[in-house]
C-alpha cells in the first residue's frame, strides 16, 4: 500500500474539524490551520474521536453546539486471553441470551484472576466536547451500572464464579480468596464490592450510531453516511448501534471492508 501513487499517509496530524459547503463535507482542517480538500471524507477516529470531530464540525446535539457557539451543519442528533466461560445471568434453565464472560488469567505467580464481564450492558454513556478547542479532551460519561439490571447481572456473575472456583475440581488449587474476600458474604456486600471494583473492557461503541433518519440517536445510515449532510462518512466502532459481545476490533474491520466495497460501488 505504501507504494500506491494515490495514497498519502500523514502522521503526527490531528483533525480540528470538517468544513461544509451547505450540507456537503468538502474539506478537513487540521490543528495549525492546514486545509485538506476532498470529494469524500471518511472519519475513522474511534468511538471518542469521531463524535468529537463531528461535534466540533457542527454535527451534534443542538443545545450543546449552541452553548459552545458552534454553527450547526445538520439538525439535532442525540446520542492474550481466551474466554473460558460464556453464560447467562438468568441461569441454565432458561433460553435467555448469553450476557456474561468469565476470563481466567494470571498477573503474578500463584495468583489466579477470573475477570467477570457483563457483555450486554443496558446502561448507556455519552461523549460531549467541552469547547471548540480540538486539544481540549471531550467529556466521556461511561455511566457504568446506571441501569440497575447491570449491577444485578454482574453480581450474579461474580457469585457464579465464586461457586465454580470453590467447587471440588477447583478448590484444591485455591488457597484463599483475595477479592471480594471471605468476609463478603451477603448479596448487598457483594454488590458493594462490585460497585467499588467496576471497570470496563474499553469496548466503546455507538457514539455515532447507525440507524434510520429521524431517530433521535441515529447519526449515520446503513452505508455509514452521516444523516443530513453529503460527502461525509464515519467508519469505525462508533457506528455500531449496540455492543457486540466480543472484542470490537474484528467487527470494526468487517464494517470497514463492507463500507470500502460500498464506496467503490458508488
Amino acid at each position: 500500500a505504501r507504494g500506491r501513487p494515490n495514497l498519502t499517509v500523514r502522521d503526527g496530524c490531528e483533525v480540528d474539524h470538517v468544513e461544509f459547503a451547505g450540507d456537503r463535507a468538502v474539506a478537513v482542517h487540521l490543528i495549525g490551520g492546514e486545509r485538506l480538500a476532498a470529494d469524500l471524507i471518511v472519519l475513522s477516529a474511534g468511538s471518542i474521536g469521531s463524535p468529537s470531530i463531528l461535534m466540533r464540525s457542527g454535527v451534534g446535539p443542538a443545545g450543546l453546539l449552541d452553548r459552545l457557539g458552534i454553527p450547526e451543519a445538520v439538525g439535532d442528533l442525540l446520542p492474550p486471553l481466551q474466554t473460558m466461560l460464556a453464560f447467562s445471568s438468568a441461569g441454565p434453565a432458561t433460553d435467555a441470551e448469553v450476557d456474561l464472560h468469565a476470563i481466567p488469567f494470571t498477573l503474578a505467580p500463584g495468583q489466579l484472576i477470573v475477570a467477570v464481564g457483563l457483555v450486554r450492558p443496558m446502561s448507556m454513556g455519552s461523549v460531549e466536547i467541552r469547547s471548540r478547542d480540538p486539544q481540549d479532551a471531550p467529556k466521556v460519561l461511561l455511566n457504568l451500572m446506571h441501569h440497575p439490571g447491570d449491577l444485578r447481572r454482574l453480581t450474579t456473575g461474580v457469585a457464579a464464579v465464586r461457586d465454580i472456583v470453590s467447587s471440588g475440581p477447583m478448590a484444591k488449587y485455591v488457597g484463599a480468596e483475595l477479592w471480594p474476600g471471605p468476609d463478603v458474604t451477603t448479596p448487598g456486600q457483594l454488590a458493594d464490592a462490585v460497585l467499588q471494583a467496576k471497570n470496563t473492557y474499553a469496548h466503546a461503541v455507538g457514539t455515532c450510531s447507525m440507524g434510520d433518519a429521524g431517530l433521535p440517536w441515529a447519526v449515520v445510515d446503513q452505508q455509514c453516511a452521516v444523516h443530513g449532510v453529503t460527502g461525509l462518512h464515519v467508519v469505525d466502532a462508533s457506528v455500531m448501534p449496540s455492543i457486540p459481545s466480543v472484542p470490537t476490533n474484528l467487527t470494526t474491520m468487517m464494517i470497514a471492508e463492507r463500507c470500502a466495497d460500498l464506496l467503490r460501488e458508488a
